[in-house]
């Protein structure tokens, strides 16, 4: 497998190798090795995390919820629009949906009901 880095790097890489006396490819070897292991680390401990939130082990923070009741609001509204961010990334806002959706809200309360 070649791989290819930006001339910078490649130059941070052989001052490191002029450095530790090592070759190149033994601190690639080295580094990657080392990533690819704490990343499948990671990825075991977020599966046993998700699994322990589906079977109801444990339950979720809501940060805002959290950061309201500490009455540290700046955070709290932080919080709300990270989650808002994140959100939008898997589920974009759909006009339909929300009219659908205040349309419904309009014919439940209706005057009568009030």
């Amino acid at each position: 497998m070649d791989v290819h880095f930006r001339p910078e790097t490649e130059s941070r890489l052989q001052e490191l190798a002029d450095k530790t006396g090592r070759a190149p490819n033994d601190l690639i070897e080295d580094a990657m090795a080392g990533y690819l292991q704490e990343l499948g680390e990671v990825r075991e401990m977020l599966d046993s995390r998700y699994d322990d939130l589906k079977t109801g082990r444990i339950k979720p923070v809501d940060g805002e919820k959290a950061f309201d009741d500490l009455r540290d609001y700046p955070a709290a509204i932080q919080h709300f629009d990270a989650a808002n961010r994140i959100r939008r990334r898997f589920e974009p806002f759909d006009r339909d949906k929300f009219a659908r959706g205040v349309g419904g809200l309009i014919a439940r309360y209706t005057p009568e009901y009030f």
